[in-house]
């Protein structure tokens, strides 16, 4: 469980981990120091790094207000189990283009619930993940990026990865039971309008799939590693007949009662009270993972914020370790350590 290697992790390095401890504010004193308002009390630090991750508050469209009130709506920060779901079908709306990890929760539910759930997609593509990490090293994987604008992520971790010896696709979960829908357009009473491009956005995920998946083998082959025949991956639709095409959908007529809603985050550093650390955006001005307005502080964990990688557990240490790294020579007193 990762769970469990973050306690050992922490174990095995000594250090003073608090956990329970909110942070509400980061300000700045006259001398320079940090100050941080938290629930255990003030506490003052020369270098303050934000490793609070990728996802904040998960998001729910303007849509869900118009849903039935008979209806169940959760996030699938709040699902738990099948069992805990009331009676009848089950409807999860997935794929935010906004945060990619929602396409594989939402795909992860629809599972759940096979044989009394439909799948709603969304635009975000899918890709195949090599369960020997070389999807982590692929060139795409650690691309540089820089600066204050929030990217839109290419490397769309989403339903298609290889959990043990069992491939997790579009196609194992319509051959579980799980209908597979259009993206949500409009919500008028028990009516759903939803889009009627499933297919094509099936076919779209095979073709990204498949090209990341040629991309990790030309990586490896120019790493001097033949990776050898593996079963395929892709294509997940391979061999099934195209989605028929659904405009409407009767939440009443579908025996539908709960609507899980895995549709992205929203990350809000406004706790950040420094002049100058956030854009108007909210994404804070910052060179691999540097804030270039404020000294000393720093970012980790952020998507696409120095690599493709920056956002996940496969790739955050990279990104950890150079911010570390400039910290103290910052500390230090080195000239020219901060990234500007």
């Amino acid at each position: 469980m990762f769970v469990d290697y973050l306690v050992r992790y922490a174990t095995a390095s000594g250090a003073p981990v608090e956990t329970g401890v909110r942070v509400a504010r980061v300000t700045r004193d006259a001398h320079g120091a940090f100050r941080l308002e938290t629930s255990a009390g003030p506490v003052r630090a020369r270098a303050v790094v934000v490793a609070t991750g990728a996802f904040g508050d998960p998001v729910v469209p303007a849509v869900a207000a118009a849903l039935p009130v008979r209806i169940t709506q959760m996030t699938t920060d709040a699902y738990r189990s099948p069992g805990a779901l009331p009676p009848g079908g089950v409807l999860v709306v997935a794929a935010a283009s906004r945060a990619a990890r929602s396409r594989r929760a939402g795909a992860r539910r629809a599972r759940d619930v096979a044989g009394r759930g439909a799948l709603g997609l969304g635009t975000a593509p899918p890709v195949g993940l090599r369960s020997d990490g070389l999807a982590a090293r692929h060139g795409g994987f650690r691309a540089g990026r820089g600066g204050h604008r929030p990217a839109r992520p290419r490397l769309s971790f989403t339903p298609m990865a290889r959990w043990g010896t069992a491939d997790f696709h579009l196609g194992t979960l319509a051959a579980s039971g799980v209908r597979l829908l259009g993206r949500v357009l409009g919500v008028d009473g028990e009516r759903l309008t939803l889009a009627t491009d499933v297919s094509e956005r099936i076919a779209d995920a095979d073709a990204y799939a498949n090209a990341f998946l040629a991309r990790v083998h030309a990586f490896a082959a120019g790493r001097g590693q033949d990776l050898g025949p593996e079963p395929p991956v892709v294509s997940c639709w391979e061999g099934r007949a195209p989605m028929p095409a659904v405009p409407v959908l009767d939440l009443a007529a579908a025996g539908i009662s709960t609507v899980i809603w895995s549709t992205g985050y929203r990350h809000d550093l406004s706790w950040l009270a420094l002049p100058g650390a956030l854009a108007a955006t909210g994404a804070p001005y910052q060179r691999q993972g540097c804030s270039t307005r404020v000294a000393r502080l720093a970012f980790v964990g952020l998507h696409r914020m120095w690599t493709g990688g920056s956002g996940t557990v496969l790739g955050v240490g990279v990104d950890a370790i150079s911010v570390a790294d400039t910290i103290a020579d910052q500390l230090a007193g080195t000239p020219g350590a901060w990234p500007g």
